[in-house]
């Protein structure tokens, strides 16, 4: 009898190690010849301290049901079970959980696994008699490598996808644990028995109390939650002091608002408003309306918050994975694969305008071996997953990004529109419409966009046109007019005994008066435009020479002839303070006054050429660059000045 005790002993002692690591899980019950007593909530409570990180249960031994323990080593059992129902109080195993939810496949998902089990099992139980043999011989023998290949593929997505989920229950276990760990180790310090403010004197006036001298009323109100849940309201009176300062009172919202007007957009962006559809109800339009709106700004999914999580996480593995294949293949060629296989079939609804944004950012096209090895990719990947791979790597989401950063990099190249500049720009506004950045009037480049993208319906659109600011072309006199304009006041000479002389073959140490010699005719033409740059006027020809490589006596000598021939032009004085009304310019009708009409043609708009930007903006000094159409403008600005 005390041998079948001690034996049942053993078993009893067995059985938390055993119930908590497989048989406590919440989707196996536990065993019903030994029940876990965690599931009869018979735990004991235990003094040691809790571990922060949770350990694996060890699994009993073979031949630990057989031995008979002897009272220490039962106490010791004893002990051991109190350690193991603490530790699985503080963290429940989901291992049996986690190797119980890989067999069972997403509700969501189209699994397949039934059908893939019936023709493996077929495929062993098929005969291997001589006959087969040689049929199977004649077969192609990139077809067999290409089956290997797909098999090998999918056998390591196979291994991907099972660490992945154990990662995932690894992470979500020791989550639980912290979380768990964090709430026992609450403590309500906080909650005093004596309030440290019961000793402080309340503020709140009781009803009739006067205040002291200098002392103002002042009524607080105070919101407190009622037992049936509601929001309810009270106030209080008390005593304040009114202090006053310097500081000046925090103006309205209103004061700082600042309303832009008659700002017009281009023909090319889309409004956001909802457009009148006219009186009649029709449908079409309104699905029409419906469609767009949804395309533009929030388009609808369709995937559930369980897909859309696990989408997440396979897209953070993902290039890992590729990056262990070995294949040659990244993210940004799927991406691109996926993309040009949309451009053929749709399946995104994207925009013709975006997609093919998309595919110019990627440069030049896939090869044939990047799109083999693409196929073979996406292919292996839905088999495995029962998934569409572009749901993970092009979400709706992500290709929302993808557009912004596309049209930001584009805009990050173009140049910035200028305030000033010739033609119809003004220091703010265009003259004619009076429009910020006028795409009309202004300094824009007009492009045709290809319209070759049609509607379903077959209809005819209106040609498209894009819109670019670009620089226009001044000569090399304007240019150097404009420059002067824009330089400080000129440099004052040294006198004769501060000047130092910068090589032996410097102006300043050589007579050259008899001495004869050559300027190349390179440096002849830029010769002008070094002059304006260097405006000292000792070492102008100092520097000259030193970024010639040339002596310095040669290039003044060539400096003295050339203003001998050249004229230097004054500056123009820019008038200061306020602008005087202008008398050709009617300001109540907008229009100018007498026979400007004929003089100028800025005000007939429709009559003007577009200007076509040059590349030579400083011509060789000699040859001028082409010269632009002959265009009139009016500029009305704080200058109020006529440029023609």
């Amino acid at each position: 009898m005390r041998t079948s005790a001690s034996n049942n002993q053993s078993d009893t002692d067995t059985t938390p190690a055993t119930a908590l690591h497989f048989g406590a899980s919440p989707l196996r019950p536990a065993s019903e010849d030994r029940p876990s007593p965690i599931a009869n909530g018979t735990r004991k409570a235990s003094s040691k301290p809790r571990s922060r990180t949770p350990d694996r249960i060890p699994q009993p031994t073979q031949h630990e049901g057989d031995r008979t323990p002897n009272p220490e080593d039962q106490n010791q059992d004893e002990d051991e079970y109190d350690d193991e129902a603490d530790k699985g109080e503080v963290v429940e195993d989901i291992d049996a959980s986690r190797d119980l939810a890989a067999q069972i496949e997403s509700p969501f998902r189209c699994s397949t696994s039934g059908h893939q089990s019936q023709e493996n099992r077929r495929s062993r139980s098929r005969s291997q008699s001589p006959r087969e043999l040689m049929a199977r011989r004649g077969q192609s023998v990139v077809e067999a490598d290409s089956h290997k290949d797909a098999l090998n593929l999918e056998d390591r997505f196979h291994g991907f996808r099972q660490v992945m989920r154990d990662d995932h229950a690894l992470s979500t276990r020791y989550i639980l644990a912290d979380a768990r760990e964090a709430a026992l180790e609450m403590n309500n310090l906080a909650v005093d028995k004596i309030s440290p403010f019961a000793s402080m004197k309340s503020i709140v006036l009781e009803p009739g109390a006067s205040v002291l001298p200098g002392q103002v009323k002042d009524t607080m109100y105070h919101y407190s939650i009622q037992k049936n849940g509601k929001l309810g309201k009270g106030k209080s009176e008390i005593a304040a002091t009114l202090v006053t300062g310097n500081t000046p009172r925090v103006p309205r919202y209103s004061s700082h608002t600042n309303v832009r007007r008659n700002i017009l957009k281009a023909d090319d962006e889309k409004l956001k408003f909802i457009p009148f559809l006219g009186e009649s109800r029709n449908e079409a339009n309104f699905k029409k309306l419906v469609r767009e709106l949804e395309q533009v700004y929030s388009p609808q999914s369709s995937e559930t918050s369980r897909e859309s999580e696990e989408n997440a996480r396979i897209r953070q593995y993902l290039p890992t994975w590729l990056e262990e294949l070995q294949l040659g293949c990244d993210l940004n060629t799927l991406k691109h694969y996926l993309l040009q296989q949309d451009d053929e079939s749709g399946e995104l609804a994207m925009e013709p305008r975006n997609q093919r944004l998309l595919l110019e950012s990627f440069g030049e096209p896939l090869g044939h071996r990047a799109r083999a090895v693409a196929s073979r990719v996406c292919e292996a990947f839905n088999k495995v997953f029962y998934i569409h791979i572009q749901d993970v790597v092009l979400s709706p989401s992500l290709l929302k990004e993808m557009v912004e950063s596309s049209r930001n990099e584009i805009a990050k190249k173009k140049p910035g529109p200028v305030v000033n500049r010739v033609g119809t720009y003004a220091d703010l506004t265009c003259l004619i419409c009076a429009v910020i950045d006028c795409p009309t009037h202004g300094d824009f480049h007009h492009e045709a966009v290809d319209s070759s993208d049609g509607e379903d319906n077959g209809k005819e659109r209106l040609p498209e046109t894009k819109y670019e600011p670009k620089p226009l072309s001044l000569n090399f006199e304007d240019t150097i007019r404009r420059h002067r304009n824009r330089v400080k006041k000129d440099i004052e000479s040294l006198p004769e005994g501060k000047t130092k002389s910068c090589s032996n073959e410097c102006y300043m140490a050589t007579d050259f008066s008899e001495l004869d010699y050559k300027f190349d005719e390179e440096h002849l033409a830029i010769l002008p435009q070094m002059i304006e740059t260097y405006r000292h006027p000792n070492y102008c020809s100092c520097y000259i020479a030193f970024a010639l490589d040339i002596p310095c006596w040669t290039v003044y000598a060539e400096i003295q002839r050339y203003k001998s021939e050249n004229h230097e032009e004054k500056a123009e004085d820019i008038p200061t303070g306020r602008a005087k009304k202008p008398e050709w310019y009617d300001k109540i009708k907008k229009s100018i006054k007498g026979d400007l009409n004929e003089m100028t043609i800025a005000h007939l708009h429709q009559e003007r050429g577009q200007a076509v930007a040059d590349l030579a903006l400083f011509d060789q000094g000699v040859n001028h660059a082409p010269a632009l159409p002959q265009i009139s403008y009016v500029r009305v600005s704080a200058a109020a000045r006529i440029t023609a």
